[in-house]
This record gives C-alpha cells, sequence and structure tokens, in this order.
C-alpha cells in the first residue's frame, strides 16, 4: 500500500522505519535492513529532506555493532554521497 503512495518521502521515510525495525528485532536481518535502506535513499533522490536524512542516518547509527560489514559500509557511502543541505541555513546579519 505504501509503494502506490505517490509520495516519495512517504516510501522513503517508511522503508527506513521498516528498515530499522529490522535491526531491533530479536534476530538482526542486518543484509535486508541495509538492502531497504540502500533502496530508500536512492527513492529519495540526490538532495533528501531533512526527516529522510535523519531517519537515514538513525538507521546507520543503530548497525553501529556491524560497522565492519560490507553491507553496511556501502549503505555508509550511499549516505554520505548524499547531497543533505538544511532548508534553513543561517544568513549573515544585514549591514546597518
Amino acid at each position: 500500500m505504501v509503494e502506490q503512495s505517490p509520495s516519495q518521502w512517504t516510501r522513503t521515510l517508511v522503508s527506513l522505519a521498516v528498515a530499522t525495525a529490522l535491526l531491533r528485532q530479536r534476530r538482526p536481518d542486518l543484509e535486508q535492513a541495509s538492502s531497504l535502506g540502500t533502496r530508500a535513499l536512492h527513492t529519495s533522490g540526490s538532495t533528501p529532506i531533512h526527516s529522510v536524512w535523519q531517519r537515514a542516518t538513525e538507521l546507520l547509527q543503530h548497525t553501529g555493532k556491524w560497522q565492519a560489514e560490507p553491507v553496511v559500509r556501502d549503505y555508509a557511502s550511499e549516505l554520505a554521497a548524499l547531497n543533505y543541505q538544511p532548508a534553513v541555513q543561517a544568513q549573515p546579519d544585514p549591514p546597518p
């Protein structure tokens, strides 16, 4: 049902939530979680919204004890490759 959503952000956020749940279950499924997380990053495009960036980063944090695994390193590389720019950036005060 979510896959049918016209919103790429909805699809991405739900996929990242499912990926995180796969890591938090009694028997974590690292392969599936990493694969789903990577697909979610591809769905979000090259400039994700803040909530996608935040959830994607949280997923990476949940992989901490598996950081040496190739699938985790691949996911971390995909995340690092995104061009995340906060929507609101600090602007210098105008001159008086």
